[in-house]
């Protein structure tokens, strides 16, 4: 029999765009206009991750990751520098400009998180996160097609 809710997959897409609408509207005075998290990764690397250990934190490939990267360079938000042990491969390291952004980037994200779980008790809270991790080890359980999801800001609203 049809469920009458929505899909799981529809209201998780539905409320990510309304989390990252209200998160974004937040940080609207940068120059960058998405892929944040990404620098908080990179932050947490403290100037020693690879590229590729940046596809793996952030579960993506390393083709989509190089062109998050150009994203950043051509902003001035990182740097590239070669690893000297291994010729081959690189470092990549945030400038200073990057620096000034990430309590920025944090501080919307918390506040946009506590603005989402407003009236909802502690323990509601616990049980969403408890539950949401739940699903996901369903799901990565089960044979899947890999997907790809890019949100970015269509328009402003009031």
């Amino acid at each position: 029999m049809y469920n009458k809710r929505q899909p799981i997959s529809k209201e998780l897409s539905y409320l990510s765009r309304l989390y990252y609408g209200v998160f974004t509207r937040k940080l609207s005075a940068l120059e960058i206009e998405r892929y944040y998290y990404f620098l908080i990764v990179i932050k947490e690397g403290k100037n020693k991750i690879t590229p590729k250990e940046l596809a793996d934190k952030i579960d993506s490939d390393k083709v989509f990751v190089v062109k998050i990267l150009d994203y950043f360079f051509e902003r001035g938000l990182i740097s590239r520098v070669v690893n000297e042990a291994d010729r081959r491969q690189y470092f990549i390291c945030l400038t200073k400009k990057a620096e000034l952004l990430i309590p920025l980037i944090v501080k919307a994200f918390n506040e946009t998180t506590e603005e989402a779980f407003r009236g909802i008790k502690k323990e509601d809270k616990e049980v969403f996160y408890k539950t949401i991790d739940s699903i996901k080890n369903n799901l990565l359980s089960l044979p899947s097609d890999e997907m790809k999801v890019n949100f970015k800001k269509i328009k402003n609203k009031k």
